[in-house]
C-alpha cells in the first residue's frame, strides 16, 4: 500500500517531484555518474526556474577522472547569471528522443553560454544522456534491453514518504543505482594528450586519432582537427576521445538549496568480470547523502538542526535502505581534513531482524576538486569532490558480521563548511581560491 502511494505521488521517472514549491527560491538538478574500466566521469546540471537570484541561476559541470592516476578531477563548468538565458524543453519537444520516450521524462536544459544537458528516458528503462560543457562532449546510452536498478524493491526515492511532508526543503531521488551503458567522451585539445594512449576493455582511449589524420566528428558534424574552446584558449590539431562501456548511477535533487554542511558518496563494486565489456560486474552498489536538514526557512532558526542521513546498500544477497522514519539510528564520524566519513546505521528490518551497516569511505584530500552547487542565492562553488575514494561496507545481522564489500573508485563529496575544512587542512590555494565557505542564503 505504501509503495503504491509513493509511486502515485511522484511525477515521472526523471522528474519525480509531484509539484514545485509555492514560493522561491527553489532549484532542480540532475546528476549522472559513470564508472568505466579505467575512467570515471559525471555530468551534473541544475537551474532555478523563472528566477534571477544574486548568483548564477544555472550550472552545468562535466567531471572526468583518470582512475589509474588517482589524481584530481578534471572539471569543465558553465555558469549562467540569468534564468532568462536558460532554455528548457520537455516531453516530445526535447532532443534527443529515445524510441518510445514521448512522455515527461524527456528534457533538455541549455544555457546562453553553451552549457547543455539532454536526457531521454524510455518507459522500458532505456536511458540517453548528452552533455556539452566548455568544449568537452559526453554521450551516455544504456545498452539495449538493460533495465535500470531502482533504489529499493518497492522503487521510489531514498526519502520514502518523507518527500510528502510540508516544510522539507530538499529532496533526493535516485533513478537508478546501476544501469549498464556505453559512453563516448571527447575532451578539448588542451586535454588531448596523455601518458597512455590506449587501454584494455571498455575504456579505450583514442587521443591520437586526430593526429594520425582520422578526423573525429564534433557536435556540429565537422572535423575537430582545429578548434577553439569556449573559454577562449586555442586548441591544437588533436582531441582525445575516450569510449567504451560502464555502469551509470542516475539521480535528481530539488528544493530550496543544499545544506550549509553536507556529504555525499556513491560507488559500485569493481570485482573483475571477463563476461562484461566494462571489465567488472558492479553487482554491489551504495549511496549515502546527509547534512543539516534544510527547511525553506532554515536561516531563521535560532539553533542548528542535526545531520539527517539517507543511505542505501545493494548486493546479490541484500537490499538495505536506511532513513530516519524507518526508524534508523545513525551515527557519523566526519573528518573532512582526512577525506574521511564513517556512517553507522542501525535498524530493525520489516522481518524484525536487527541489522547494522557500517560504511567507511575515504579519499586522499589531494584528489578533490571544486564543483558548483545550489544555495538560496544561486549556484556557487561550495563543494569539493573526488572520484578516487575507497569504501568498505560491513553488514551485520543479530550483531554478527554477514557480508563485507569493498568499493574502489567511488565518488565522495564534501559540501559547505565541510569543503572549506578540507581545503584549509590541505593548504592548497588552487582548491581554496574561489571556494565559498559561507554560502549566501539571501532570497
Amino acid at each position: 500500500m505504501l509503495s503504491r502511494l509513493n509511486q502515485a505521488a511522484i511525477g515521472s521517472r526523471l522528474n519525480p517531484q509531484s509539484s514545485k514549491p509555492k514560493s522561491p527560491p527553489w532549484f532542480e538538478g540532475w546528476y549522472t555518474r559513470v564508472i568505466g574500466s579505467e575512467h570515471s566521469f559525471g555530468l551534473v546540471t541544475g537551474y532555478f526556474p523563472e528566477q534571477n537570484p544574486k548568483h548564477p541561476a544555472f550550472y552545468t559541470g562535466l567531471l572526468f577522472n583518470e582512475d589509474s592516476k588517482l589524481g584530481k578531477l578534471t572539471t569543465f563548468e558553465s555558469y549562467s547569471d540569468s534564468s532568462e538565458g536558460i532554455s528548457i524543453s520537455r516531453g516530445p519537444e526535447a532532443e534527443p528522443n529515445l524510441l518510445g520516450a514521448t512522455e515527461a521524462p524527456d528534457f533538455c536544459v541549455e544555457d546562453a553560454v553553451g552549457g547543455v544537458m539532454k536526457v531521454a528516458a524510455g518507459p522500458d528503462g532505456s536511458l540517453l544522456v548528452q552533455g556539452n560543457v566548455q568544449g568537452a562532449q559526453l554521450r551516455i546510452e544504456s545498452l539495449p534491453g538493460w533495465q535500470d536498478t531502482p533504489w529499493s524493491e518497492e522503487g521510489g526515492s531514498p526519502q520514502g514518504l518523507l518527500h510528502l511532508l510540508p516544510g522539507v526543503g530538499l529532496h533526493w531521488y535516485v533513478h537508478s543505482t546501476k544501469t549498464r551503458v556505453r559512453y563516448e567522451l571527447t575532451l578539448p585539445a588542451e586535454h588531448g594528450s596523455s601518458s597512455s594512449n590506449s587501454s584494455s576493455g571498455a575504456g579505450s582511449d583514442d587521443s591520437s586519432a586526430a593526429e594520425a589524420g582520422d578526423a573525429t566528428e564534433n557536435s556540429n558534424g565537422g572535423s575537430s582537427s582545429s578548434s577553439s574552446s569556449s573559454n577562449g584558449s586555442s586548441s591544437s590539431s588533436s582531441v582525445r576521445v575516450v569510449h567504451g562501456e560502464g555502469w551509470a548511477h542516475v539521480e535528481k535533487n530539488w528544493g530550496g538549496s543544499f545544506p550549509r554542511s553536507f556529504v555525499w558518496s556513491q560507488g559500485c563494486s569493481t570485482k573483475p568480470d571477463s563476461s562484461s565489456a566494462a571489465g567488472f560486474d558492479a553487482e554491489a552498489q551504495f549511496c549515502v547523502s546527509g547534512g543539516v536538514l534544510p527547511t525553506l526557512n532554515m536561516d531563521k532558526l535560532p539553533v542548528p538542526l542535526p545531520n539527517a542521513l539517507l543511505m542505501g546498500y545493494r548486493s546479490k544477497q541484500r537490499t538495505w535502505h536506511f532513513k530516519p522514519q524507518s526508524p534508523t539510528l545513525f551515527s557519523t564520524n566526519i573528518q573532512p581534513d582526512q577525506g574521511l566519513i564513517i556512517v553507522t546505521a542501525r535498524q530493525i528490518s520489516t522481518t524484525l531482524v536487527p541489522r547494522t551497516l557500517i560504511l567507511k569511505i575515504q579519499a586522499n584530500p589531494k584528489t578533490f576538486s571544486k564543483v558548483g552547487g545550489p544555495t538560496r542565492g544561486g549556484f556557487v562553488p561550495h563543494s569539493v569532490e573526488s572520484y578516487s575514494a575507497k569504501a568498505t561496507a560491513e553488514c551485520y545481522e543479530w550483531g554478527k558480521l554477514v557480508e563485507v564489500t569493498s568499493f574502489d573508485r567511488s565518488a565522495l563529496e564534501f559540501g559547505g563548511s565541510y569543503a572549506c575544512d578540507l581545503a584549509a587542512g590541505l593548504g592548497d590555494e588552487s582548491l581554496s581560491e574561489g571556494l565559498v565557505c559561507e554560502p549566501q542564503w539571501e532570497e
